[in-house]
């Protein structure tokens, strides 16, 4: 065997191995990655050319496909390219063998064919052994559909092998050659000619890219999606939760750590965003989000053995929660207590604590209620429980001075409104929408 053959046959067996312990990686298991600025993730907001622009995770805007957030790109010049990127993903992977491939753009300002575009640093033929860079296929939304103003939209990348894509310039590489800007090839196109074409290896770089050329641009990304050999992973880009004490000048990521880090009356705020969180408060306080539909507690889990959005301990008043939803929990807003416990002072105000399982209001156990107002709360799509769903269900005993206004309690398994069991002294339920 001549030198020469023997070098080709270890460089392809190198380039075999190689490929092997790249995908030695990839698990049978799908995964949901919510990325955010405390846990990136191997994500990361680096300028491609230029430096007049930013990146950061944003609440919004609108209303995001997955979350609350998403990733927020701004160029300021023609020269500045903003990205956010990652190598820590899919390196060595066949085109061949992502099967589909989505995610969501939003534009704030920019011109009519701007929108953020999908890249990532590809290797003609990962078996050849050459693993020099070979430049981007890059997905523009521009050439695949028409990118919007001030809306939400999903761009399908493979489209049933219809997406059309370009290659960057490269000396390495023949797929710029035969997929310029110009006249970009389609998904299948790209498969087909280059079967071996995989992600690079070697130089990991998959990225969103906003600018080059823009003059001014103000965009998000979000609901990232890739499926390979069947296993789809989801990235969701979210900012940093923060809830605040005011009463102490605090901050904390979480409603809870608040929470637990308060003192009794001290008044906590919420930002807006959506907490995946069961809370627990304990101490008579004050907790406000930024709004109905701003401030959102979402358990993901609207069955019977999902828990509790809000549960008020049995033995503390004294406490006034307003401003904000909670969603998909067994029960929304829930106070467990018998006697000689006595449940009293609760105030509920412009809360929505829909599509629960149980209940979105509940107070329950042999305690009487005493000094209870609920004033605009929508209460609807409590329904999972055959048995059970009410809107506001009170099945506490004796029950004094409770009032229920202007609130919404439709479309619930049992009863919008349920007073049940005991004696009533100053019930008053007014201007309420009950179905």
């Amino acid at each position: 065997m001549t030198k020469s053959k023997l070098t080709i046959l270890v460089s392809l067996a190198c380039s075999a191995l190689l490929l092997a312990s790249l995908l030695a990686w990839r698990t049978a298991e799908a995964a949901a990655y919510t990325i955010t600025p405390d846990n990136l993730q191997g994500w990361f907001f680096a300028f491609d050319s230029g430096a007049a622009g930013t990146g950061q995770m944003a609440i919004g805007p609108g209303t995001p496909l997955a979350g609350s957030g998403s990733a927020q790109l701004t160029v300021a010049d023609a020269a500045t390219g903003m990205t956010i990127q990652t190598g820590s993903y899919y390196t060595g992977t066949l085109l061949n063998n992502i099967t589909a491939l989505s995610y969501s753009t939003y534009r704030t300002t920019g011109d009519v064919s701007q929108t953020p575009s999908l890249q990532f640093a590809y290797d003609q033929d990962i078996t050849d052994g050459i693993t020099a860079w070979q430049g981007r296929l890059v997905y523009e939304p521009y050439l695949n559909g028409s990118p919007a103003t001030g809306s939400w939209q999903t761009w399908d990348a493979i489209n049933g092998g219809a997406g059309l894509w370009w290659a960057s310039n490269n000396a390495t590489s023949t797929v710029d050659n035969a997929c310029p800007m110009a006249t970009p090839c389609t998904w299948a196109t790209i498969v087909a000619n280059y079967p071996n074409i995989a992600i690079h290896p070697l130089i990991p770089q998959m990225l969103f890219k906003a600018g080059s050329g823009w003059l001014v641009f103000d965009g998000n990304v979000d609901n990232f999606s890739i499926t390979i050999n069947g296993v789809t992973d989801t990235f969701n880009f979210e900012p940093l939760l923060v809830v605040h004490n005011i009463t102490q000048g605090t901050s904390y990521p979480t409603i809870q750590l608040a929470v637990n880090a308060a003192d009794p009356n001290d008044v906590l705020e919420a930002d807006p965003g959506t907490f995946n969180e069961q809370v627990i408060i304990n101490k008579a306080l004050t907790l406000r989000g930024a709004g109905i539909g701003v401030t959102i507690l979402d358990g993901n889990d609207k069955s019977a053995t999902g828990g509790v959005g809000i549960s008020l301990a049995s033995d503390v008043d004294n406490v006034h929660i307003s401003d904000l939803s909670i969603t998909e929990y067994r029960v929304g807003i829930l106070r467990n207590a018998n006697l000689p416990a006595i449940t009293e002072n609760i105030i509920i105000e412009d809360v929505n604590s829909s599509d629960n399982h149980e209940g979105g209001v509940y107070f329950s156990g042999s305690s009487p209620a005493q000094n209870i107002r609920l004033t605009r709360v929508t209460a609807n799509n409590n329904n999972g429980n055959t048995s059970i769903g009410r809107g506001l269900f009170m099945q506490s005993h004796d029950k004094e001075n409770i009032i229920v206004e202007d609130g919404t309690f439709l479309n619930n398994r049992i009863a919008g409104i349920d007073l049940n069991i005991g004696l009533l002294d100053g019930v008053r339920i007014t201007g309420n929408t009950v179905g």
